[in-house]
């Protein structure tokens, strides 16, 4: 086999290799997602927007009802998601943990988040789709 064909090969190899670490999915993050969440002492529509989202960083806003919130921190893999939610709630200040994953082609989030606001809220579980 020549040289030529060798390189050629070790390429689409390589190739191959890139994307399927980077999975079948590798689905996009940034948009807007109706979520709905079921929490122990509350349910709700949230509408999660975000601005930007890789490896090291997820930035954006969230809204529920007439509060909102900033996504300050986080990571996505192109299927699984993490990130703070920094929010204002009754005029207390707050923080949510959240973890999911992208499915159905990336239409569709679902996991959990727990909350600082563990009296009104409690933990939660979220699943919806991107508007």
């Amino acid at each position: 086999m020549s040289t030529k064909r060798l390189v050629g090969l070790a390429m689409a190899s390589a190739l191959i290799a890139s994307q399927a670490a980077a999975g079948a999915e590798g689905w996009e993050l940034t948009g807007v997602w109706k979520l709905n969440a079921k929490c122990a002492n509350w349910h709700g529509i949230n509408f999660v927007t975000i601005g930007e989202a890789d490896a090291h960083t997820v930035l954006g806003t969230t809204n529920v009802d007439d509060g909102y919130g900033r996504i300050v921190d986080g990571k996505f893999d192109g299927v699984n998601v993490e990130f703070t939610n920094k929010y204002l709630w009754n005029g207390r200040r707050y923080t949510e943990y959240w973890h999911g994953k992208i499915s159905n082609g990336g239409k569709v989030m679902r996991g959990s988040f727990t909350t600082t606001n563990t009296e009104e809220i409690g933990p939660c579980t979220f699943s919806g789709r991107r508007q």
